[in-house]
């Protein structure tokens, strides 16, 4: 039994399936997020001694793994293309592990994981990018950890997570005096991020008067009351002409009861509105009179024409009923909402369901109102909304997944973000909490409040801190395939990160962390 155990140890083609699964579970649920921080540790072992080319076989493997155990879900839209994308993805793994340098300690903690990084950057950019399932992404619930996002962004602790991999393999490879110092100094380095990220949720709990004490500073914190609503409509329901007018007055009946709570904002999920909308349809202006009787500003997803295009919209109606502003989803899903190459890659819609969405160019800054002068007079400090309008912008779909474009709206003046979204694609599957994930990011990278209005679900209120302040649930507890609504204050801040004000700056570090590493002798001191 010994013996076998010994064999498999050494055996690189176990080692890199068992990374993959270990890199895996967390995207199956966040509370098994401890399993990223050893994940890699099999494969690094499979690594040893190995060639180039068998490096990249074997971290190639591992990304197969990982990749089809995370994304599985994909078939139900389109097998060929989940198998594609399995196999293009598990490159990057590829990569790493040929250019994997494993002979000094110190070069083997900083250039694996500045590598890392930058391979996971490149993912996020080549081909319009795929930034799903970040190593980052794994830590969504260990909000401690994650608070240094607003100086690094996620490839911050995504570095992390790698060094601390690394380390690991260097306490369990040898005991070399010089990799008990990394060791040890990989230990000190995660501490301190640990105590930055105590302090930063305390520092948020104090601002939002969650805390006691001399320095509340919740006199002074502005908020805004916003309604999320989750309307559950099947996949195979929402565009069939039939149940127009149902889905419709489902949407609003929802409304309704949550205008019980005076909110200032209602938003509807992605493609909400059951038909095209172009101005002239007999459901925009039933949509339009139930606005007016609630006098409640109203955020819809819809699919709007304009000339002989359509876009994939979100549309913020005033408490007048009237289209106050428009914001069409810039980043477009490719072989799914449009197909790149066109003209080159025509027979691909044979493999896939690929719509015909044309992109937004503008970075839209919704505002509402500012309400009566009477009710600012008689509250002086009153709420951002009361006095001078609170804004947002909208993350359409999967655009939550690009910081860049998060980073965007909030320097134009963005308050709190919002992402409306269909998941009902990917049925009962973790992609929904994927999803989420990478919200919690954009919310803690920016410091903004975030909201999530989901067909299906998840829906949900996160804060500032990235924490999830509240969801649409069913009375049993179900999040996802459940019709609800949820109501939540949100407090808002205008202050800028170091993120979001010098987003690239990390990755900048890990370039140049790579070259020097690369081509510096001086830089690995230490053997391993």
């Amino acid at each position: 039994m010994l013996h076998r155990i010994i064999r498999l140890r050494n055996n690189p083609f176990f080692l890199s399936i068992t990374s993959g699964i270990f890199l895996s579970v967390p995207f199956f649920s966040g509370r098994f997020w401890i399993f990223a921080w050893l994940g890699f540790v099999p494969l690094f072992f499979a690594l040893e001694n190995k060639s180039g080319p068998q490096r990249f076989f074997w971290a190639w493997v591992t990304g197969i793994v990982f990749w089809a155990a995370t994304i599985y879900w994909l078939v139900y839209v389109t097998w060929p293309g989940t198998v594609l994308l399995v196999i293009y993805l598990a490159v990057y793994f590829g990569l790493f592990g040929y250019l994997f340098k494993p002979d000094r300690a110190v070069s083997f903690l900083l250039f694996n994981s500045f590598l890392w990084v930058v391979l996971e950057y490149l993912r996020s950019f080549i081909f319009t990018g795929f930034p799903w399932a970040l190593l980052a992404y794994s830590q969504y619930l260990n909000l401690a950890v994650i608070q240094i996002a607003d100086i690094t962004g996620a490839w911050g602790v995504s570095f992390l997570i790698m060094l601390v991999n690394s380390a690991f393999y260097l306490a369990l490879r040898q005991s070399r005096c010089s990799s008990r110092k990394v060791v040890i100094g990989t230990l000190l380095l995660t501490l301190a991020v640990l105590a930055y990220g105590q302090f930063k949720i305390f520092q948020y709990q104090n601002s939002v008067g969650l805390t006691e004490g001399p320095n509340n500073k919740n006199r002074d914190k502005r908020s805004v009351k916003v309604a999320v609503i989750q309307g559950n409509i099947s996949q195979q329901l929402k565009w069939n002409s039939s149940y127009e007018d149902l889905i419709l007055q489902k949407y609003i009946s929802l409304t309704y009861e949550a205008s019980r709570f005076k909110p200032q904002l209602v938003i509807w999920p992605e493609a909400a509105f059951p038909v095209v909308i172009d101005g002239q349809g007999s459901l925009e202006k039933i949509l339009s009179s139930a606005i007016k009787r609630m006098a409640i500003p109203i955020l819809i997803g819809a699919v709007r024409r304009k000339e002989d295009k359509f876009y994939n919209s979100a549309i913020l109606y005033s408490q007048d009923g009237a289209i106050q502003q428009i914001y069409d989803k810039i980043h477009l899903v490719p072989f799914g909402e449009y197909i790149p190459l066109r003209n080159l890659l025509f027979f691909l819609r044979v493999i896939v369901p690929i719509g015909d969405i044309s992109p937004g160019k503008e970075l839209v800054l919704f505002n509402l109102r500012p309400h009566s002068p009477e009710v600012t007079s008689k509250n002086k400090l009153g709420n951002l909304s009361r006095m001078e309008g609170a804004r947002f912008s909208i993350l359409i779909c999967f655009e939550d997944l690009f910081a860049d474009l998060a980073e965007g709206f909030v320097k134009n003046g963005a308050g709190f973000l919002v992402n409306i979204t269909n998941d009902a694609w990917y049925k009962r599957s973790p992609a929904p909490w994927q999803h989420l994930q990478a919200s919690v990011f954009r919310a803690v990278e920016n410091r903004r409040p975030l909201v999530r209005a989901a067909n299906t679900g998840i829906s949900a209120f996160i804060s500032a801190s990235g924490s999830i302040l509240s969801l649409v649930t069913s009375g049993s507890g179900e999040v996802i395939f459940v019709d609800g609504l949820k109501v939540q204050e949100l407090f808002l801040d205008k202050k800028f990160t170091f993120y979001t004000l010098h987003k690239d700056f990390f990755i900048l570090v890990a370039c140049l962390g790579l070259v020097y590493l690369r081509f510096t002798k001086r830089a690995a001191i230490f053997q391993v």
